[in-house]
């Protein structure tokens, strides 16, 4: 099994076996045995009972029920077991375990097994196999983890780019004097940790990572990996005898699995309801949104996610925010009244409309690498929440100025198709991931309270919790 975090059941209890007693029933057990008595004996002894049929059973919520949550197990991933064939010149592999329709290979931890067939095979004098990475971040940046194989190359704009070769494992398929097989069974393992000459720490190796340009803007991030097999011949040529080096190239994506250790609730609301019996589901995110004049109450944001913190990128992630504060402060948020000095304030362009204060819930990735001693920082998102008011069009208004009011929301992060890999931190280059609550306030004038713009880590994984 391939995953990060693995679940293990427990080995069977150990049964054994006796000669049993003629007409008499055996129930074994675990170290034990126990007998019955003969089977007309026991018809006698048990009286007869009216039949009862079972109650009736429905999935969905009977009149005065309704659901407080349901989880739902992601079924096991499928194993392919197609061969992915490659060739160039006198040389040809076949990968097993893989999609025939796929553009490359991809594999997780373990091995790569296949078979390499050669022609002219003869005057083959040895056959090597290199694994190999490569990872390039560029703002136009660029890091490139060479050589099953590993490299990283980081470069910014149109500067030179820096590229490091973190991992190569190189082992020998063949070699001898006599004529080398056509057919050579390949296997090699990957390796699942490199040691960084900057440090000396073993880290983990990174998943194949190459984002669109249009994601990093001017910086431009690869990690990549191929596997190169190299056959060497030699030639009689009178006493001399000339060398020759064939090698074939392929290309694969590395994707080591992980999953979360609890599952995501899918359908959590309405959440006061759910949150009062299972408090421990959900971790609170507390964000307080400052006014700019004293006499006028700022406004308390909480921010509710899943406590687990660890998603599946295929997980919808529910969330629930409220907003609390004096009627006043809540009225002045939604529908400011109240004069202020007017003070310059930069302002964010995801303000739609300066009439109503904007307030996001996303998933931002952001990746950093380091190249030439310099540090280079891009983000994006790759999950935009979507916000319906409970009670929904309900809007503060109609209290008394001191009276506590509380606005609530209801939502769900759908992280993008585009991405394929988790989180992950290697030192010179990192991919990690927050949920931003971003809070605008209305600009009709000017602003009666800050902007707000919390980051909260969280982590992204390749696959959702499953139920084993």
């Amino acid at each position: 099994m391939d995953f990060s975090l693995a679940h293990f059941d427990h080995p069977p209890p150990d049964y054994v076996t006796s000669t049993d007693p003629p007409d008499a029933h055996v129930v074994s057990g675990p170290r034990n045995l126990v007998y019955l008595s003969t089977a007309s004996e026991v018809e006698r002894d048990v009286p007869s009972l009216p039949f009862v049929p079972p109650p009736d059973y429905s999935v969905e919520p009977g009149t005065g029920e309704q659901r407080l949550a349901h989880s739902t197990g992601r079924r096991r991933s499928h194993q392919h077991e197609g061969v992915l064939r490659r060739s160039h010149n006198t040389v040809c592999v076949a990968l097993r375990g893989q999609n025939e329709q796929a553009r490359r290979p991809a594999y997780g931890r373990g091995l790569i097994l296949g078979n390499v067939a050669i022609m002219n095979s003869h005057n083959t004098t040895s056959v090597t196999m290199t694994v190999s990475s490569t990872t390039s971040p560029s703002a136009c940046s660029k890091i490139t983890w060479l050589q099953i194989e590993g490299r990283m190359d980081i470069g910014l704009g149109d500067a030179a780019k820096t590229r490091w070769t973190f991992m190569s494992t190189t082992c020998t398929l063949w070699k001898g004097d006599g004529p080398c097989p056509s057919v050579l069974p390949l296997e090699c393992v990957i390796p699942e940790t490199f040691v960084d000459p900057a440090d000396g720490r073993q880290r983990p190796l990174p998943p194949t990572y190459d984002p669109s340009n249009s994601s990093l803007r001017d910086m431009h991030t690869r990690v990549s990996y191929r596997i190169i097999i190299r056959v060497t011949e030699e030639k009689f040529a009178g006493l001399w005898k000339p060398r020759r080096s064939n090698s074939l190239v392929v290309p694969f994506d590395y994707i080591p699995r992980a999953r979360p250790h609890r599952p995501v609730l899918v359908s959590p609301f309405p959440f006061l309801s759910f949150v009062k019996s299972t408090p421990e589901e959900w971790h609170q995110v507390n964000v307080p949104i400052a006014s700019v004049l004293p006499s006028l109450s700022g406004v308390d944001c909480n921010l509710f996610i899943p406590d687990v913190q660890i998603y599946g990128k295929e997980d919808t992630i529910p969330f629930f925010l409220q907003l609390c504060a004096p009627a006043l402060s809540m009225r002045e948020f939604f529908h400011p009244t109240l004069p202020v000095q007017k003070v310059h304030r930069s302002r964010s362009s995801h303000n739609p409309s300066d009439s109503d204060p904007s307030i996001r819930v996303y998933i931002k990735r952001q990746t950093t690498g380091m190249s030439r001693g310099e540090k280079l920082s891009r983000s994006y998102v790759i999950a935009e929440g979507v916000l319906c008011p409970i009670p929904p069009g309900s809007s503060p208004g109609g209290h008394a100025p001191s009276e506590e009011l509380a606005v609530d929301y209801e939502g769900k992060l759908v992280i993008s198709a585009e991405v394929t890999v988790g989180s992950f931190n290697i030192g010179r280059l990192s991919v990690l991931d927050f949920i931003v609550l971003s809070v605008i306030p209305c600009n009709l004038h000017t602003p009666l309270f800050e902007e707000v713009n919390h980051s909260h880590p969280i982590r992204i994984v390749t696959d959702s919790y499953r139920y084993d």
